[in-house]
């Protein structure tokens, strides 16, 4: 469990140092925390402290987002939200898996589930035949709004989601949570 919390930690250091998104501002900037139009701010930026759990009606502040490849692993998926869901102040709003374990529970085929965290699978239905390539996770009572746009697409490789937050000024932000697994090489071997 020790070696899992220690690769937890990696990617999580790893997602932190490399994730920006861009924040549309409207309107004159009230203070130096806000962001210029089309700047780039960190997403884990140390001076934005997120908001308790019940504080979503307020709050007008960016969604946060960690991308994580957990290569098909059930262990590896658990430790990383274990190591994310134990931060005194959780650190994200939405958790995007790529290569998720995918595995049969009770019947149905199915990936991990995490408490006070809704999945979104990238369709509505997956047959029993497929496996999907990469999933979402928003936490639940943060004010997020985020709609699958199955009228975009419906595949195991892709998803696009229109997402907002409940009161922010900003308008909604459109998500796209991709795997693009590389080519084979043949004289490589690679699997």
């Amino acid at each position: 469990m020790e070696q899992c919390e220690h690769t937890a930690k990696l990617i999580h250091n790893q997602a932190k140092d490399k994730l920006m998104i861009k924040i549309p501002a409207r309107g004159k900037p009230n203070n130096s925390l806000t962001p210029k139009p089309g700047s780039e701010m960190e997403v884990d930026d140390p001076t934005m402290t997120p908001p308790p759990m019940s504080a979503h009606l307020t709050q007008k502040s960016a969604i946060r987002v960690c991308s994580l490849n957990v290569n098909h692993s059930n262990a590896a998926t658990h430790a990383a939200m274990h190591h994310i869901t134990t931060q005194k102040d959780l650190p994200y709003d939405i958790i995007l898996i790529q290569e998720p374990w995918w595995g049969e529970v009770n019947s149905t085929f199915t990936t991990v589930s995490l408490v006070g965290w809704q999945l979104t699978l990238p369709k509505l239905i997956i047959p029993q035949n497929e496996q999907p390539r990469m999933v979402a996770y928003h936490r639940i009572g943060m004010g997020i709004n985020l709609i699958l746009r199955t009228d975009i697409a419906q595949d195991p490789d892709y998803m696009i989601m229109n997402i907002k937050r409940e009161g922010a000024l900003w308008p909604q932000i459109t998500l796209i949570n991709i795997y693009n697994q590389k080519a084979q090489n043949p004289n490589y071997g690679l699997t």
